[in-house]
């Protein structure tokens, strides 16, 4: 006499990718100069499917997609201008794996003011009639 059982295990990933290293969350770059990705750098990602341990074990959830959009934009008065920068922009990071669990992470980038130095500079006497 035989028997047979047939059982059907479903594995699903719950765990979201995670940030592992990121960029400074809140920078300067310079007036009129590029403030993308290759400028103020990109974070890097890891799911636990890629762990080498589960990869062992054949379990990934590849691709991993990391996206970005700037969803904020914020335009600072004359006197804010010479701390917080000219403008700061609000650029979120979405990571999604295969299984669509997601995670975001938030960084600012501001607009160094053109008279000021790192960013924290004294605009001095000026005001926003005269030019630079």
């Amino acid at each position: 006499t035989t028997a047979t059982w047939e059982q059907t295990i479903t594995v699903e990933d719950l765990f979201a990718p995670e940030f592992i290293e990121t960029p400074e969350a809140d920078q300067f770059v310079h007036f009129l100069s590029d403030y993308g990705p290759s400028v103020t750098g990109v974070p890097l990602v890891e799911d636990i499917a890629t762990h080498p341990d589960m990869a062992a074990l054949n379990l990934v959830s590849y691709p991993i997609k990391l996206e970005y959009a700037d969803v904020a934009f914020d335009y600072h008065s004359d006197t804010q201008s010479c701390s917080e920068g000219l403008a700061a922009v609000t650029r979120r990071w979405t990571t999604r794996d295969r299984c669509e669990t997601t995670a975001t992470w938030e960084q600012v980038v501001r607009v160094q003011h053109p008279r000021s130095e790192g960013g924290m500079g004294e605009i001095g006497n000026a005001t926003q009639f005269q030019a630079f």
